[in-house]
């Protein structure tokens, strides 16, 4: 995160040398938002983390340093957020950060923005698999480098994944019968459902298949009845063929779901 601070403070001092402030503006918000909050303050919960005092000074550092790269942006909010949390004279009156090259931690970075990736990769399996948010999912990484700090992160993206078990092997490739994968530069990773919640699937999805096949043979009933397709308007017979055509497509995406659940 220090790392990442660096990088910001570097990035919006030459947008502001030129003059691009909405460009500074925008590097500073999706900074705080991507990196601090969503990736940041989420990997810190982890009790190892949580509790150490480093963790704490990292956090209060790399905030005020957003305070202050905000302030121009948004002076009344940040001076009143400076106020409550720090109470040392004013934030306008406060020094600009500045890119400490001490924290030059590019290696790091690149291990750390993997894991950024791989716990982008398996929400975005959950998201197309359908799956419900809470539905605890079994997660096997293979690493073809920056094993080390997958590996460290284990936890960490475990907790923001909803993972039941998580595994990070060196080498290989992912094993895909039963699960989906997703394929990055520096890994392969497939995600099943645990083994309660995948039982709940296949019943969600039995139940979902037969509600949806009835629905359907209701429709091409009507279909094939010549007193509807000769009476009815027309608009109103093309709705009805695209809803079946809609539902066997449903269907069909149902039943390999299923069969990918084995």
């Amino acid at each position: 995160m220090l790392h990442k601070r660096r990088e910001l403070v570097e990035r919006v001092d030459a947008r502001l040398a030129e003059y691009h402030f909405g460009d500074a503006a925008e590097i500073v918000r999706g900074s705080f938002w991507g990196d601090f909050c969503d990736f940041y303050l989420e990997a810190i919960k982890i009790p190892e983390l949580a509790e150490s005092h480093e963790t704490a000074a990292v956090v209060f550092e790399v905030f005020t340093t957003y305070l202050k790269l905000f302030h121009p942006f948004l002076p009344f909010v940040t001076e009143k957020l400076w106020q409550e949390l720090v109470g040392d004279g004013m934030l306008i009156r406060a020094a600009w950060p500045v890119a400490d090259p001490a924290h030059d931690y590019a290696a790091d970075a690149e291990g750390v923005d993997a894991v950024v990736r791989l716990i982008a990769a398996v929400r975005a399996v959950r998201v197309e698999q359908g799956l419900e948010p809470g539905a605890k999912v079994d997660v096997e990484v293979h690493a073809k480098t920056h094993a080390e700090i997958l590996e460290a992160s284990q936890a960490i993206v475990a907790r923001q994944v909803q993972a039941e078990s998580l595994s990070v092997v060196r080498g290989g490739e992912a094993v895909r019968h039963g699960a989906a994968v997703a394929v990055d530069a520096v890994f392969e990773v497939a995600v099943r459902l645990g083994e309660a919640d995948r039982a709940k699937e296949k019943a969600r999805l039995a139940k979902q298949l037969e509600s949806d096949r009835q629905r359907l043979g209701g429709i091409e009933k009507r279909l094939m009845n010549e007193d509807f397709l000769t009476r009815a308007k027309p608009e109103a017979v093309e709705k009805a063929k695209s809803e079946a055509e809609k539902l066997r497509t449903t269907l069909a995406s149902i039943e390999e779901r299923l069969a990918a659940l084995g």
